[in-house]
């Protein structure tokens, strides 16, 4: 086995890691997707200072720049294990005329038509072990392409969820504001509900994140849709519902709701983005936070 058989065989290897990270573990986040995602998210973060709208771009953009990246990775681990062979183990056809010129970029060549499943016929595997190599290709080419089109149908009910949350509580802060009625002040089991709901959604936001770490980067052009800044508005409550004279029971859901909010700051933190305290970033206001919150960083 040659060096560059070997550089091939890391290739792989550590593409394959990354997509089982990324998509089949629990964390949902590969060595390579959390750089890639990071580097993309801070460049469009400089460039949404003179064009805001743009941010809205970033996690599209670093979800399929993730998914060319494995692309990329593969099709040169696959050519450097091929190239050793070149021109023995293949059978060439006689319309390329390629004569001596075996270069790489011909592995390149036959490994990214195999790995796309296009296979001309113009350039076949012989050596046995290429048999065995080649067609495996194409079965990664076609099975990443299914796991990548499974992510993408994965991923944006996940982000809908997250808009929809935001929605439900940008909709609450408003009516209460244009009301002036407390949502906590009437009957214990109507705020108990409302609590209980609030609790679910949270904890359901914080595992999305916790398997979709790239969601975080889907950023929405509408204001009412932006969950983070609407984090205060469920301390608020939970704050509101933890005081000694409330009911026991809407206490105890009051506890339970400041608890999953924790958890929700503390998973956002892990992205590196967030700081335990400051202020809030979103592209289109910057409201001033506590220490429970978190902070996006350029």
């Amino acid at each position: 086995m040659t060096i560059w058989m070997v550089l091939g065989v890391a290739l792989i290897g550590v593409t394959f890691w990354d997509v089982f990270l990324t998509l089949f573990h629990p964390i949902g986040h590969g060595t390579l997707t959390g750089l890639v995602s990071r580097l993309l998210w801070r460049m469009f973060r400089r460039l949404a200072r003179q064009h805001p709208d743009i941010l809205v771009l970033a996690g599209p953009f670093a979800m399929l720049s993730v998914m060319f990246l494995w692309g990329i990775l593969l099709t040169l681990g696959w050519a450097f294990l091929i190239w050793p062979f070149f021109p023995e183990g293949f059978l060439i056809a006689d319309e390329l005329d390629l004569a001596d010129d075996y270069s790489f970029l011909t592995a390149i060549y036959v490994s990214l038509v195999t790995l796309v499943t296009l296979g001309y016929g113009d350039v076949t595997p012989q050596a046995p072990i290429l048999r065995i190599i080649v067609p495996l290709e194409a079965l990664v080419g076609f099975g990443l392409l299914t796991a990548a089109i499974s992510w993408l149908l994965a991923l944006y009910p996940v982000v809908s969820r997250r808009r929809a949350f935001a929605r439900e509580l940008s909709l609450l802060r408003e009516a209460e504001t244009e009301t002036g009625i407390d949502p906590l002040a009437g009957e214990a089991a109507l705020a108990i509900a409302l609590l209980s709901r609030l609790t679910s959604q949270t904890i359901e936001v914080t595992g999305d994140l916790i398997q979709h770490p790239i969601s975080y980067y889907f950023e929405s052009n509408d204001p009412r849709s932006a969950l983070f800044p609407e984090l205060r508005t469920i301390d608020r409550l939970a704050t509101a519902a933890t005081h000694p004279l409330v009911p026991d029971a809407v206490r105890l859901r009051g506890v339970i709701l400041t608890q999953a909010l924790h958890d929700l700051v503390t998973e956002l933190s892990h992205h590196g983005n967030y700081a335990a305290s400051g202020t809030l970033d979103t592209p289109h206001e910057r409201p001033t936070m506590g220490s429970a919150y978190p902070a996006r960083r350029s």
